[in-house]
């Protein structure tokens, strides 16, 4: 074991026995429920437990990713690496940040990331980089290469790939997958509560308010002079409508007179504006042509929640 993860192993066990002593909840490694609680995991003020329906780990821990890939791990991962921005941001989230120790350079979020080691890109990681490093547990998404995948394991390290969500749905999913094979159940399933709370809270406020057609432009052909939209092509971009019937409003495609036109991109919404085929829909002369930012529908995590409240607040909503 290096000296660098010898001292992050020594790190993360004294916050979470410091955390256990001053929450009250004597924390062991095997009953599978602990968490490692921060401001930002679950309920701030620890009144709210949730339900956890698996059965406690017990290490030596077998479990399937999910690829449906057999996975042992000897012990509680103390140590990970992350390979997949929305992973790394789900870690951070319910407060299991501290533990990576690695991760792709597409990280950005939160920006205590620009302090933690790139082991290469999503396409390209670097497996003798991330070997080592030593960590505990390695968290891949599914967008990294299958040879690649393949290279990694050869490590013969705990590797885990977690499947990209294609419903907000498959969201909260994740988050709670990943709590469950870090052993952090409880913090998991309370953000995913607290998610679910804020977004019912804000449709149930604007229940009244009128579902004007939604349009999402996600490509445009400068050649032909045509966009390709979320409607048109559900197989590719099936997640962007999933959002759109997520906060109430009503999907449809250009051609279908759409109240609202929502760009993925500022540089989208400057084509579709000047875009001569586009100049006789109402949404256009009505200066009714929006964007959002790529990343907050492509890295899917807790931040997924901003492309759902940007969306809401075009449609009029009022935001908590």
């Amino acid at each position: 074991m290096t000296g660098f993860k010898k001292m992050m192993v020594i790190v993360v066990a004294a916050v979470m026995v410091f955390v256990c002593i001053i929450a009250g909840a004597g924390c062991s490694s095997g009953d599978g429920n602990e968490a490692l609680p921060t401001e930002d995991a679950g309920d701030g003020d620890g009144t709210y437990q949730p339900e956890i329906s698996a059965p406690p780990i017990v290490y030596p821990y077998t479990f399937e990713d999910q690829t449906g890939y057999s996975v042992t791990l000897p012990h509680e991962p103390m140590t990970v690496v992350t390979v997949g921005p929305d992973i790394t941001e789900i870690m951070f989230a319910i407060g299991r940040g501290i533990q990576i120790i690695g991760r792709s350079e597409e990280d950005s979020f939160p920006a205590d990331v620009e302090e933690i080691p790139s082991i290469g890109s999503i396409n390209s990681p670097d497996a003798e980089a991330i070997a080592e490093l030593e960590p505990d547990i390695i968290l891949l998404t599914d967008k990294v290469p299958a040879e690649k995948i393949a290279e990694i394991r050869e490590k013969n390290i705990p590797t885990v790939v977690i499947n990209t969500p294609q419903t907000f749905e498959g969201i909260y999913d994740s988050i709670k997958y990943i709590g469950r094979v870090l052993n952090g159940e409880k913090a998991a399933y309370s953000y995913v509560v607290d998610m679910q709370g804020d977004i019912s809270t804000m449709l149930i406020n604007n229940a009244g308010n009128e579902k004007h057609k939604v349009c999402i432009v996600t490509e445009y052909s400068e050649e032909t002079d045509t966009v390709i939209t979320s409607k048109a092509n559900v197989s590719k971009y099936g997640y962007y409508e999933d959002v759109i019937k997520t906060v109430g409003g009503k999907s449809c495609d250009i051609n279908e007179d759409p109240y609202y036109i929502v760009c993925i991109g500022e540089k989208l919404k400057t084509q579709v504006e000047k875009s001569t085929a586009m100049q006789d829909l109402a949404a256009v002369k009505m200066g009714r042509v929006y964007y959002v930012y790529e990343e907050s529908f492509e890295i899917r995590s807790q931040r997924s929640v901003n492309a759902l409240y940007a969306i809401a607040e075009i449609m009029g909503y009022t935001l908590l």
